[in-house]
């Protein structure tokens, strides 16, 4: 069986290399923190310059020279975030993640928990409605709709005494 000859600035190679990187870095630092992010640092150019087409003769030797030319340099200060910096978050966002999260279980739940537990939040429809409308008996409707709002507290963890019914509304 043959080897397969790998260019030495493969993606690969570079995964090979990086517990030797990190290794080094902590031993440069002696700061196991900056250690970790320098030496993410150093990989993540070293993956771009090789995604980019860059040919790297010797990877290790390489990698090892971008990590000492960064740690040469001085850490870069930590810039203040202005007003302007910060994103805007939409009024608005809460309620979406949260409808989203709603759904998502709901999405999980066996289909006719999930809308007998629409039409009787959403709907406004009574257990004896949803009963005849569906032509089930009443305990099997109160049965569901008692599992799904089961579910929905336990998926969202909320506690079980919460009003499951406003999670609902709109949904349906």
């Amino acid at each position: 069986m043959t080897r397969q000859h790998r260019p030495s600035d493969s993606p690969q190679c570079l995964a090979e290399l990086v517990p030797e990187v990190i290794r080094l870095s902590r031993f440069m630092t002696r700061d196991t923190d900056l250690a970790d992010d320098v030496a993410q640092e150093v990989l993540l150019n070293i993956w771009k310059r090789i995604a980019g087409g860059a040919k790297i003769d010797d990877l290790r030797l390489y990698a090892k020279a971008s990590l000492r030319n960064r740690l040469r340099r001085p850490p870069r200060r930590a810039e203040e975030l202005t007003e302007a910096d910060v994103p805007q978050i939409p009024p608005d966002a809460p309620a979406r993640l949260a409808t989203r999260d709603v759904l998502d279980c709901m999405a999980r739940m066996p289909g006719d928990q999930a809308r007998l537990l629409i039409e009787f939040a959403g709907g406004g429809a009574s257990y004896a409605e949803l009963a005849r409308r569906h032509n089930l008996p009443i305990g099997t409707v109160t049965s569901r709709i008692a599992r799904a709002r089961a579910r929905l507290c336990h998926d969202l963890d909320l506690s079980s005494d919460h009003p499951v019914e406003s999670l609902v509304e709109g949904t349906a």
